[in-house]
């Protein structure tokens, strides 16, 4: 699978946030293989090649070549072995040993030499492909970055390419994927004057005739789960339930589909949570039948969800005499800063707390992967708004207006 799996939905994303949304997205999990892509991808591939004469065929090395036949799966190739390697996640809580570090830059050099070779392949045996240049230079780079990180046994081979040129190709072209993915995204764009929805509606429609012509990209699903971000559950639904029937999905792709799927799924029936809050108190949301409940997914660590605690005091000292109640489920990690900050700010409601953090299993299950989140719960115990964060006051004041 190609690095380009966002590519240039990324801009549409910027531009485009749903109105009244200040929302931080947290990736679901540290991964390697994580699509989650860069704006143009490396998508060049080529191992070692010996030439004897300009006028000679190629000759593959003794171990064959390293890049397949298919000049575009050979530039995928090149574009994986481009990657770096990610550190091992137990370096983010436990430090690593001298001993650790050095055989982790040993590892680093090796896959930088892989793929130098594959990127020097490459140059030679699709001369005449759109990035064949691009190819030629990242060559050398690799090849600089080997010998730093201690693969001194390819100096030689670095001293041999001669002077460096004065303007190397360092970005590779954009394929013809590329290109309508960005086609896309300005024809989107261009209609922001007519509404969210206007945009929406033209870039999905511009992603399933891409998906026609492209079937094997993951990048389009990738972009179809931001319209699934930045659409309507009723929008979103749909599109969820199409994408996991693609049997072939990246699993970073189908773990959020399914997380959206369990969000929507909730919709506009009974909901329930049970808990025991961070200052002992045993909350059980169906217990407040009768009242609307405000579920806030938030954290400390989170500026837009720190930005709305005011508006959500506010809101509580007005309309719980009336009927509303407030219920936190905190994706902190650090208790004592949460208790902290819940006594400084005077956030008067119960609190749920799991050191998982984040990579809480209720959180997961939930499908919560944006903060804040805020949902309502009528006076019926149904569940009626899993986007209540967009204009809260006036969604929260019409359920308090509701009777039973």
């Amino acid at each position: 699978m190609s690095s380009k799996l966002l590519g240039p939905v990324a801009a549409l994303l910027i531009l485009l946030p749903s109105p009244g949304r200040a929302v931080e997205t947290i990736p679901l999990k540290p991964s390697p293989a994580v699509p989650a892509v860069p704006a143009i991808s490396l998508a060049t591939s080529a191992p070692v090649v010996l030439v004897l004469t300009n006028a000679v065929a190629l000759v593959p090395p003794a171990g064959g070549w390293l890049l397949p036949d298919d000049a575009e799966k050979a530039y995928d190739e090149l574009d994986k072995a481009n990657r770096v390697p990610a550190a091992p996640a137990e370096w983010n809580t436990t430090p690593p040993t001298e001993e650790q570090r050095k055989e982790f830059r040993k590892s680093l050099s090796v896959a930088a030499g892989k793929a130098a070779d594959k990127a020097k392949e490459f140059a030679l045996r699709f001369p005449s492909h759109r990035n064949a240049k691009f190819a030629k230079s990242i060559h050398r780079e690799l090849l600089k970055a080997a010998i730093q990180l201690g693969a001194q046994d390819r100096v030689a081979e670095l001293e041999g390419l001669g002077p460096e040129e004065a303007n190397p190709v360092l970005a590779p072209e954009p394929s013809a994927f590329e290109l309508k993915m960005k086609a896309a995204v300005a024809k989107a764009q261009s209609l922001q004057s007519k509404g969210l929805d206007s945009v929406l509606d033209t870039f999905e429609a511009e992603l399933r005739l891409i998906r026609k012509e492209h079937p094997e990209e993951q990048s389009v699903f990738a972009a179809m789960m931001q319209i699934v971000q930045l659409g309507s559950p009723k929008r979103a639904r749909p599109i969820v339930e199409e994408i996991l029937q693609v049997t072939n999905l990246h699993p970073v792709l189908r773990l959020q589909a399914k997380m959206a799927k369990s969000r929507f799924d909730r919709l506009d029936k009974p909901f329930d949570l049970e808990f025991t809050a961070v200052d002992g108190r045993k909350v059980k949301v169906s217990d407040l039948r009768g009242k609307v409940v405000l579920v806030d997914f938030w954290a400390t660590w989170c500026p837009p969800c720190v930005a709305s605690v005011p508006e959500l005091i506010a809101l509580h000292r007005r309309l719980q005499p009336q009927g509303l109640e407030i219920v936190g489920i905190s994706a902190d990690e650090e208790q004592g800063e949460l208790k902290s900050f819940v006594k400084r700010t005077g956030m008067s409601w119960p609190q749920f707390f799991d050191p998982a953090g984040r990579e809480s299993r209720m959180l997961e299950e939930l499908g919560i992967n944006k903060y804040p989140t805020m949902w309502l719960v009528d006076r019926k115990g149904i569940l009626r708004d899993l986007e209540a964060e967009s204009d809260l006051s006036k969604k929260v004041e019409a359920l308090v207006a509701e009777k039973l």
